[in-house]
């Protein structure tokens, strides 16, 4: 093989800088996190589809497909945290049921079945009362004598109230 020549080595110099710059500006095409969701959404991995999804919505706040992949899986979420919900019901897990009630209704706030739910829980949460008993005998007591309080709540099966003594 003979000596190689000086100029060799500067035209391969474009081709070494090309290929880099081809690939970044191909990857700068496409969002990343667009594609990441599309890998979460395959695998029902919704949540982290959702945050993928915003992420590449927020790059790209121009791009209709992007809104439309998040607003899909925001709305599937929804669904899965009303799934939650329900079973936290049934588990009489009432806290954590409220929360995934709410998380739903931020997540789709027009799906009729939340609202439904979530209107049983306002009338729960604003009808419901704290009742202060105080059960006294017939004959006059003094101060010092025992006194008893018990909260009662409403749940949200109708007729339903979890009583506790404090």
């Amino acid at each position: 093989m003979g000596p190689r020549h000086p100029m060799a080595t500067f035209r391969s110099l474009p081709s070494i800088i090309a290929v880099p710059a081809l690939c970044a500006l191909l990857l700068g095409a496409c969002n990343l996190n667009y594609l990441e969701g599309q890998t979460r959404e395959s695998q029902n991995r919704w949540e982290e589809a959702a945050i993928q999804y915003h992420l590449a919505a927020i790059k790209s706040p121009n791009d209709p497909e992007y809104k439309a992949a998040h607003e899909r899986a925001r709305r599937q979420v929804a669904r899965d945290n009303l799934e939650r919900y329900k079973r936290y019901l049934a588990d009489k897990e009432f806290n954590k049921a409220y929360y995934r009630l709410m998380d739903a209704s931020r997540q789709d706030p027009d799906l009729a079945e939340v609202k439904t739910e979530l209107a049983k829980w306002t009338r729960v949460l604003v009808a419901g009362q704290v009742k202060l008993d105080f059960s006294t005998p017939q004959a006059v007591t003094s101060v010092a004598d025992e006194i008893r309080l018990a909260i009662r709540f409403n749940t949200p099966n109708p007729g339903e109230v979890l009583e506790a003594e404090i």
